[in-house]
Parts: structure tokens; sequence; C-alpha cells
């Protein structure tokens, strides 16, 4: 299994994303997690001729689950393709094809079937998935769920089974507005580089990150003067702790400092929180 940086990379860069269910009568794929596996091979029955090696597969358990895998459905993990489907053996009574995953992580906060049904860009995806195995994920939910996800950068968990209780369906809502109000207003640009990246149509891509990281050993807040909007390119440097904002001059700060932004200013003004550019400053940057 990865290690949480390469993993957080590789969703960054990852274009194509599938839907991956589990029937919790049949398979307990918490089980998988909690038993260390790094592999497994899954069913691939639908779209298997236009899956490819690198692809994320969100991991969908299905509502009928007790104990442990009890709760409603939703995105529970992630992981990747390691190579592409492959012909299930004549034996295998349950698969056309299998692929082999490659585990990355659980969520902490599991994206619930209910909470896509009521988001703006999301709310068709929730109802495709029926019964099935594989589902398709178009260009414009994948960049939906990727900024929420990598959003979240405390929700990632090795072997640990997602805490329900944590997950409250309309607070994701409500915050991904927030997020979205805010990349609507900056016109989606990266507030360190000024990049703005053009998606096809006339849509644009930017990702919020919080400054001061969310739940957990950090226990930042949820609001507007903790979030920056970012490229992804450097949403991936702030995750590991190589740039930062100064928080008395705010300017740009890199452990390289032969990197070009490295003691630069912002890209433009939006006011973020003192307090939380210290807290990264000091407990995430400077303890690199």
């Amino acid at each position: 299994m990865q290690n949480n940086d390469s993993m957080i990379g590789h969703i960054s860069k990852s274009n194509i994303a599938w839907i991956f269910q589990w029937v919790p009568a049949d398979y307990n794929t918490f089980d998988d997690f909690k038993m260390g596996k790094k592999t497994e091979l899954w069913r691939a029955n639908q779209h298997f001729s236009k899956m490819k090696a690198g692809d994320i597969a969100l991991l969908w358990k299905a509502g009928s689950g007790t104990e442990e895998q009890a709760g409603e459905a939703g995105i529970y993990g992630l992981a990747r393709l390691m190579g592409e489907p492959f012909p299930a053996p004549l034996s295998d009574k349950y698969a056309k094809y299998r692929v082999k995953l490659e585990y990355f992580f659980l969520l902490t906060n599991p994206i619930l079937k209910s909470t896509l049904a009521v988001h703006p860009q999301l709310n068709e995806l929730s109802q495709r998935i029926v019964r099935g195995t594989n589902f398709r994920v178009t260009e414009e939910e994948w960049i939906e769920l990727r900024s929420i996800i990598l959003g979240e950068e405390a929700v990632i968990q090795q072997d640990r089974i997602p805490e329900r209780k944590l997950f409250e369906g309309m607070r994701f809502v409500r915050d991904s507005q927030m997020v979205s109000r805010i990349k609507d207003a900056v016109d989606h640009k990266c507030q360190i580089c000024g990049l703005q990246i053009k998606t096809k149509g006339d849509g644009y891509y930017s990702e919020g990150h919080h400054i001061q990281p969310l739940g957990n050993d950090h226990e930042g807040p949820d609001e507007e003067g903790n979030i920056i909007i970012l490229c992804p390119n450097h949403h991936q440097e702030f995750d590991l702790g190589v740039i930062a904002i100064e928080p008395l001059r705010q300017i740009i700060v890199h452990w390289d400092t032969n990197n070009p932004y490295h003691s630069k200013n912002l890209a433009y003004s939006r006011k973020l929180k003192k307090e939380f550019l210290e807290y990264h400053y000091t407990t995430i940057f400077m303890s690199k």
C-alpha cells in the first residue's frame, strides 16, 4: 500500500474514476483493510473494455449490511486499477472479468448516497447506482468528487472502519457549496500561481484546501478564512507541507528556496485568517 502522499498525488492526477460496488452479504471490504491487504481482485461485469491501469476505483458499499457493515450506501474507500480487466475463469460464477485493485484508504466520512442525491453536481450519479457492480463516473462528477476528497486531508485512514456518526450529510452539501462560492468569486484561480484551468465547455477547475486541516489531530474549522483555492499542483504541495504562506507578511515560502514562487507575493489578495496560516506554517510546514 502506498503512503498517503503518494496516494493523494495519484488521485490528483487521475482523470478517470469508476464506482466498484460491493454487497455486504457477499463480501466485507472493511476486513480487507483491517487485515492489511494491499490488493484484491474485484469483479468487472460492466464497462470492463473501457477500464485502464491507473484509473481510480471508488469503493461503494451497498446499503444492505449488518453490524460493522450496517449503514447507508455510499463511497467508503478508494483504490486504483493496477491493470486492465482480464477474463475470469469459467469456474467463476460471479464475474465476467476481474481486475486487480490496489487499496488506498477508507474514508472516515463516507460520501453517502443520500448526500449525493441532494448535491447539484452529483445527484444523477446517485440515481445510476442500483443493481450491478461497476458504474461510470463522468468527468464533471469526478472533478467534483476529487475536489471534495482532496479537500478533506484528515479523512484518510488505513485500516479502521469508517465512523458513520462523524458524517452529517447536509453538512457535506453546505460545505461543498461554500467552497464552490469561493471558487466562483476568485474565477477558479490558484492563489499561489494564478493558474486558471479551463475544462471542456465553459467550465473551470480548481481545488479548495483547508489551511488548518479538518478533524483528527488538527481540528481545523470549516470556514471561509481557512480555505484557499489552489491548482492541483500547489494543492499537493500544501498536502506535502513543502509550501506555506508566511503569516506576518503573507508571502509564499517554499522548502526549496530555488522554487520560482519562494518569497513571492500571492497571485491575488483574498483574506486568509492569520491564525490558520500560523498553524499551517508552524505545525505542518516547519515540522517537515
